[in-house]
C-alpha cells in the first residue's frame, strides 16, 4: 500500500469539508456514528473530494482521502493527507479506527487476504504492517505475520524492536501460506491457531511483556 504524505497550512482545512466528510451511504454515516468520539487535538478522517448523485443509494463517493489532523503546543493546527486518491472502489473498504487518544488505525482491503493495515499517531508516527495482522491497545503491542521469516513477529506500537515468535514458525498448503493465525485475546496474550481453525491450539504471553 503507497501513502501520500502532504503538509498543509495551519488553517483548519477539514472545517471546509464537514459537509462533504458526511456524505456517503446510509450504512457508512452509521459506520461513522459508531466510531468513539473524537479528540479535537488529534484525529484522522475520510475526506470525500468528488461525490457522485447518480448512485443506486442516492450518492456515493468517487475519490477522496485521508485526513490527518492535529493541534500543536503552540495552539496551531496541522493538517497532513495520510493516503491521497481513494477511488471509489477502495472507499468504502478504507476504514478508520480510533484505538485511544493517540492512536488511530487504518486498515485497507482490496479482496479476500488481500490488503494492509497502518497505525498512525501523533507527529510522524505511522506504521505500516500486512493482511495477517492483529494488536491489543492496553499493551500497545502488534503481531504480523512476516513472510519472509515465515513466522509471527511482535512489536510494540511504532517501534522497530521486533520480537520473533519462534513457535509459530512454518508454512501450509494453503494459498496464504499460513500455517498459524494469532489474535490478542481479552487478557492480552496472543491466541494462536491454526490456519481456518475456529479454536486456539496454543497460547503465548503478550510478546511485549515477556520474551517468548
Amino acid at each position: 500500500m503507497t501513502t501520500a504524505r502532504f503538509t498543509l497550512s495551519s488553517a483548519p482545512l477539514a472545517m471546509s469539508f464537514i459537509g462533504v466528510i458526511f456524505l456517503g451511504s446510509q450504512a457508512q454515516a452509521q459506520t461513522m456514528t459508531a466510531e468513539p468520539v473524537f479528540d479535537d487535538s488529534f484525529y484522522v478522517t475520510k475526506v470525500c473530494r468528488k461525490v457522485n448523485p447518480q448512485d443506486e443509494e442516492g450518492i456515493s463517493c468517487e475519490d477522496g482521502y485521508v485526513l490527518k489532523s492535529e493541534r500543536l503546543a503552540n495552539g496551531k493546527v496541522q493538517e497532513t493527507i495520510i493516503m491521497d486518491d481513494i477511488p471509489s472502489t477502495l472507499w468504502y473498504r478504507t476504514t478508520l479506527k480510533q484505538l485511544d487518544n493517540d492512536t488511530y488505525l487504518m486498515h485497507l482491503s482490496c479482496g479476500n487476504y488481500c490488503g494492509g493495515n497502518t497505525l498512525i499517531g501523533r507527529g510522524n508516527q505511522e506504521q505500516d504492517f500486512g493482511w495477517w495482522f492483529t494488536y491489543d491497545v492496553a499493551s500497545r503491542c502488534t503481531a504480523e505475520f512476516d513472510s519472509e521469516k515465515m513466522l509471527w513477529v511482535a512489536r510494540p506500537f511504532f517501534s522497530n524492536n521486533t520480537i520473533n515468535l519462534p513457535k509459530t514458525v512454518g508454512t501450509s498448503h494453503t494459498a496464504a501460506g499460513l500455517k498459524y493465525t494469532a489474535k490478542f485475546n481479552k487478557n492480552g496474550q496472543l491466541a494462536i491457531s491454526e490456519f481456518m481453525a475456529r479454536q486456539p491450539k496454543f497460547i503465548l504471553p503478550n510478546p511485549c511483556q515477556t520474551d517468548n
